[in-house]
């Protein structure tokens, strides 16, 4: 997976963003599937509880824990 930076593209500076592993992926398979996504829904909740491991309940809906 990776992502760009639209902004920087418009700029005419390179918009690439550093790649990285989503969990499920078998680093030794060949993960190229090509997609594009505008927003995430993400799972609704009430409390942390609720949500998966490494996520936290914000403003109603789990959202990962960045560190």
């Amino acid at each position: 997976m990776s992502a760009f930076d639209p902004e920087l593209g418009q700029q005419g500076k390179d918009p690439s963003l550093p790649a990285f592993w989503l969990p499920f992926q078998d680093i030794a398979g060949g993960n190229h599937i090509a997609q594009w996504v505008t927003s995430v829904e993400r799972q609704p909740c009430t409390d942390k509880k609720e949500c998966q491991a490494g996520e936290d309940c914000v403003n109603g809906k789990c959202v990962p824990i960045v560190k």
